[in-house]
């Protein structure tokens, strides 16, 4: 029988190589979920069967690509004949607000910095693949030129802008399921069916299963308390 489009993918033809649909279904739930939630990322694209570590290869292949895509975008805004007579720190800080600013929002936010240390990192990581001191393994569906194109006319910028809203939202959560089970205890997690002690290892949706919504609700609750009072002093 022919397998449906949707289904979870045969292992070897995904290992080989991600085709079109499989990079948009991956990069949908990495921009919906964020980041470095590999095991939501693997359930929703439908890939049970991939091992994490290879989910995880593609969406920090596909953020070193954004950074990278970005940093040619921001490059392009720039008068290279300018840049030799002017000071380049100011005509790239500008360059930077001038590509940024209509995206971001104007000013230097968080989502400001958390973009530009992005793409810094994708041109360090870039630095150091050119002078073979690192390697990247880059699937072949996130370097086609149609890709990349879309990628340079400001995709990148607001796939970045996007992630580091979800970056920041995942952090409270994930601070509100570690301090939820530092209250519940060790005791209470293991008849929850939390088989180890040491919880930095689970990741973020791992630790939601042992916790309950109400209980969830209740930390993120207090932690918006705190956050209220603290902007009223």
């Amino acid at each position: 029988l022919k397998r449906a489009e949707h289904e979870d993918p045969v292992f070897e033809r995904v290992k080989q190589a991600w085709d079109t649909s499989q990079r948009i279904r991956v990069v949908n739930a990495i921009l919906k979920f964020g980041f470095i939630r590999f095991c939501k990322i693997r359930h929703e694209s439908n890939f049970t069967s991939l091992p994490i570590q290879d989910v995880e290869v593609f969406a920090r292949a596909y953020v070193y690509q954004l950074g990278l895509q970005a940093a040619l975008t921001l490059l392009s805004s720039i008068d290279c004949g300018k840049a030799l007579d002017g000071d380049m720190n100011v005509i790239v800080h500008r360059s930077l607000h001038k590509v940024l600013g209509p995206l971001v929002g104007e000013g230097e936010g968080k989502d400001f910095d958390w973009i530009c240390k992005a793409i810094l990192a994708s041109l360090c990581m870039h630095m150091r693949i050119k002078s073979h001191e690192a390697f990247v393994r880059m699937p072949l569906t996130l370097a086609e030129p149609a890709f990349l194109y879309d990628l340079r006319q400001g995709v990148a910028i607001r796939s970045l802008h996007r992630l580091s809203f979800l970056s920041r939202l995942n952090s409270i959560i994930e601070e509100a399921l570690d301090r939820t089970i530092h209250d519940v205890g060790r005791e209470a997690m293991g008849q929850r069916g939390c088989l180890t002690d040491d919880y930095s290892t689970l990741d973020m949706d791992l630790k939601a299963r042992y916790i309950t919504m109400e209980e969830l609700m209740y930390a993120l609750s207090d932690k918006l308390s705190v956050s209220l009072e603290s902007s009223y002093h």
